[in-house]
């Protein structure tokens, strides 16, 4: 995180070089929603089945039930020297909330031919959280995994750095970003990217000179999970949420 360090460093002596008005200081309240895209892989891959090697196509796929989360942020907004053009700077913290069921499915066609190999199998698996792919020992039978699906909570510290275009007098527009830790999960925490950065996209409308509501889409680049030696190759999931924020500005 040194580099984000230096970037924020950097940017707040622009903000004091260019910056023609007062520094406006504010504090942000907002409710979440997450919205997490499902993902489903495929993949032909090499295993072990009943102790003997065999070829197998192996799907997995995780479905996530989007929950609501909320979050508090605070900094500052300072004019420059383009009109309308406003930059902003914040820190704050941000708890997400979602639950994921994951189904892996193993079909391997068998051999006839080699009475040593096994014979055809189809193994799905059912189960709550997330998996990237089979492990290289695949269970026999057909184990199903059915129960109700756990909510995982995830906190985030990040800062905001960004800026704001006034398309009217009362409306602005934004692009950020967002250098972000993970700071807690209720799910094991050895199996998320603990760092990473975000994008943010707003739109502010001011109530009167104290009071604005802030609508903004936030998207991690980073992907969620930490990736596993048997993850089927495809895309991972990515945390992003849409918020609806009350910003109070002070002066």
């Amino acid at each position: 995180m040194r580099t984000s360090k230096t970037v924020f460093c950097l940017l707040l002596l622009f903000l004091v070089y260019t910056g023609y008005g007062q520094v406006h200081w504010f504090i942000r309240p907002e409710g979440n929603f997450s919205l997490i895209r499902k993902t489903g892989n495929t993949g032909a891959y090499d295993v072990i089945i009943d102790n003997q090697p065999t070829r197998a196509t192996i799907t997995a796929g995780s479905a996530f039930n989007n929950k609501w989360g909320a979050g508090l942020s605070g900094g500052f907004m300072i004019p420059t020297a383009v009109k309308r053009l406003l930059l902003e700077a914040a820190a704050g913290v941000v708890m997400t909330n979602d639950r994921v069921r994951t189904t892996l499915r193993f079909i391997s066609p068998g051999d006839p031919t080699r009475l040593e190999m096994p014979g055809a199998r189809h193994i799905t698996m059912e189960f709550d959280g997330y998996a990237g792919g089979f492990p290289e020992v695949v269970p026999s039978g057909n184990p199903v995994q059915s129960t109700a699906p756990g909510c995982v909570s995830q906190v985030y510290t990040q800062l905001n750095i960004g800026a704001k275009y006034h398309i009217f007098k009362k409306t602005a527009l934004g692009l950020g970003v967002s250098p972000y830790l993970l700071v807690n999960s209720s799910g094991s925490r050895e199996n998320y990217r603990t760092a990473g950065f975000a994008g943010q996209a707003k739109t502010e409308q001011m109530l009167n000179d104290r009071f604005a509501l802030q609508a903004s889409f936030t998207h991690h680049f980073s992907k969620t999970y930490k990736e596993q030696p048997y993850d089927v190759p495809g895309r991972k999931p990515k945390m992003q949420y849409a918020s609806l924020g009350l910003s109070y500005y002070f002066n």
